[in-house]
Parts: structure tokens; sequence; C-alpha cells
């Protein structure tokens, strides 16, 4: 589950050419069924593993994941976010919700930075997961 550098990367990505391009960028990415389990694993995560970063991976275009978000942001991990470039309104909430929001394109083709450059580029650490 661990990403680069200390960091753990647990994703909620249903599409499985997404999740492959994921799983190739970020090996060791952990990967959940459902927007729910994303905010258990993200809390087991942080409870059993609290020296280390987690970052979580999204796409911004299923149901549920905005919520799950607003429940992950203000308590510990970096978020990322991606979805179609043309729904700019979901990207906006992702945004307005604390996530590091991307067209898909535009995620994939900078994922080579590294999940931590994408998540925490803006020089914030993230908060703890309470």
């Amino acid at each position: 589950m661990s990403g680069r550098g200390g960091s753990r990367v647990i994703c909620y990505v249903p599409n499985l050419m997404d999740r492959s391009r994921i799983s190739a960028g970020v090996p060791g990415a952990a990967f959940v069924a459902s927007p729910e389990d994303l905010v258990e694993r993200v809390a087991e995560t942080q409870r059993d593993h609290p020296s280390d970063r987690v970052l979580v991976v999204v796409d911004l275009d299923r149901p549920g994941v905005i919520e799950a978000i607003e429940g992950l942001t203000g308590h510990g991990p970096g978020v990322i976010g991606f979805g179609s470039h043309v729904a700019r309104d979901t990207l906006s909430a992702a945004t307005a919700a604390g996530c590091r929001a991307f067209p898909r394109s535009e995620l994939f083709r900078r994922l080579s930075e590294g999940i931590e450059n994408l998540a925490l580029s803006d020089g914030r650490e993230p908060r703890r997961f309470r």
C-alpha cells in the first residue's frame, strides 16, 4: 500500500483502465470498492501507521465521491481527484471540498511527477484524520 517516499496511497477508482494506469505510476497503491470503504480505510491506515502520510486518489465521476472528500479533507490525507474535462461543476465542487482536482488526461500525464507532488504541490502538509 505504500507509495513513493513513505506515503500510503488509497484509491477509489472503479474503472479498470484508470486503475491500471494508477497502479503503474504508483506501485503499491491500495484500491477500495466504494466511497464509504475509502473513508474507513483512510481512518484505519492513519490509526495503524500514524507516522506515514496518507494520500487519496478518487474518480470524481462516481456517485458519493464529493461527500467522501468532504469527510476526509479536513482530517488528514492529501486528496487528488480526476474527472471529465467537460464536468467543470464536478471539478469545481471537488476543489471547494479540498481536493486537488484534475481533468483525467492531465492527471495521467502528470502522474510521472509523483503522486506526492500532485497532492501537496500547494506546499501544505495535510492534517491527520481523527
